[in-house]
């Protein structure tokens, strides 16, 4: 039953992706703001964002996120330390690096500035309209030389 259910899954994403019709529905999250353990007093900093996505559509996104990771591990898309994410990657360069950098910093009596990005969920969210005008706008630009 469960093989079934994972084919069923796969064979809806892939149906999607190759129609390029994805259900209207999919096309919108509400986000809730679940409070940290601390008294969060109606401030949105003191929240964690969280996107509850129905069950099929988690799987099916679930199913092309390990497709196109697998895809991107395959070919070296992805170099140096941008590579953590994917399986098999693993964080241990970018940090041994930070250290270092923090070491050498220390023992040279530098000041240091370490700004850090998290981009993990920055792409959950994209306005499907806007994408498709922003590519329809880029096709349609004159080329210069």
């Amino acid at each position: 039953m469960e093989l079934n259910i994972f084919k069923f899954t796969l064979q809806l994403a892939n149906l999607c992706l190759t129609t390029d019709n994805i259900p209207a529905e999919w096309r919108d999250a509400l986000l809730y703001p679940i409070p940290k353990t601390m008294k969060w007093k109606y401030q949105l900093t003191k929240t964690r964002p969280i996107i509850l996505l129905e069950i099929m559509r988690k799987a099916v996104v679930k199913i092309i996120t390990q497709k196109f990771s697998q895809i991107i591990a395959n070919n070296n898309i992805l170099k140096e330390g941008n590579h953590a994410a994917l399986s098999g990657g693993s964080t241990e360069v970018p940090i041994r690096i930070m250290n270092l950098i923090m070491e050498d910093a220390k023992v040279k009596r530098k000041l240091l500035w370490i700004l850090f990005q998290n981009l993990l969920k920055a792409y959950n969210k994209i306005d499907i309209k806007m994408l498709k005008l922003a590519q329809d706008s880029k096709k349609n630009r004159p080329t210069t030389c």
